[in-house]
């Protein structure tokens, strides 16, 4: 498999994941569905979900054909589904085509008896803006964008309120992410960031009463009551 595929792989195999039930690609740049060409040969996978909006062709339309063809076509999820303990609860799908594609991100919560995790894929302002009023309080946010400066908006965090974000950011990556202005803002809620650049792998636990946020460089951490009365 490519390098992408070999480092999923190699992850999945040593935390025992053999089969994937559900994978959820938030939307169409490679860095968010790069690895899963390779990794649907070597694993199972059960459903692929994504926003569903119309593609003429290229890369993405070649790797919905290749998943179709190992039996997981790609199709928009529904509302909601329970993976366990886990309950998932799509917050923004079926975007208007007119949205740029990092704002036609899927964007999801998680709720396990310990908390809560919002994953809002690349959303910016526009996405954020279709969020409002959607979204409850939760433990850990994976910051929009990683934590761009177009992302982060006053009105999520505090809808929102979460009690950690997590960065997802290569190191010295040329952008310049996460902006020092939305690491400001979060600071300036009382979040605690952890970020894949400088911490590692970042896994967060919904079990056992209390979200624990664990990284690689950082160790574990565990998650108190959540800040607006809400996991």
């Amino acid at each position: 498999p490519d390098p992408q595929a070999r480092a999923l792989l190699g992850y999945l195999r040593h935390v025992g994941v053999r089969r994937l039930d559900v994978a959820v690609l938030s939307h169409r740049h490679p860095d968010h569905y790069g690895g899963l060409a390779g990794l649907v040969d070597h694993m199972p996978i059960g459903a692929v979900y994504d926003h569903g909006v119309p593609d003429a062709g290229g890369p993405w339309a070649r790797l919905a054909g290749r998943l179709a063809a190992a039996g997981a076509p790609v199709r928009r999820p529904p509302a909601g589904w329970t993976l366990g303990d886990l309950q998932v609860t799509v917050l923004a799908d079926d975007p208007p085509p007119h949205l740029e594609e990092n704002d036609r991100s899927l964007v999801l919560r998680l709720a396990g008896p310990g908390g809560s995790v919002l994953l809002t894929g690349d959303v910016e302002g526009p996405g954020e803006a279709r969020l409002a009023g959607r979204v409850p309080p939760t433990s850990v946010l994976k910051a929009p964008h990683h934590g761009s400066k177009t992302s982060s908006g006053a009105a999520l965090l505090a809808e929102a309120c979460p009690q950690a974000v997590v960065f997802t950011v290569g190191r010295h990556n040329r952008y310049g992410f996460p902006h020092p202005q939305v690491q400001a803002r979060y600071a300036a809620h009382g979040v605690q960031a952890w970020r894949t650049d400088r911490d590692g792998r970042v896994r967060v636990r919904l079990a056992l009463g209390a979200a624990t946020i664990e990284a690689l460089r950082r160790g574990a951490q565990p998650l108190g009551p959540g800040r607006c009365g809400v996991p």
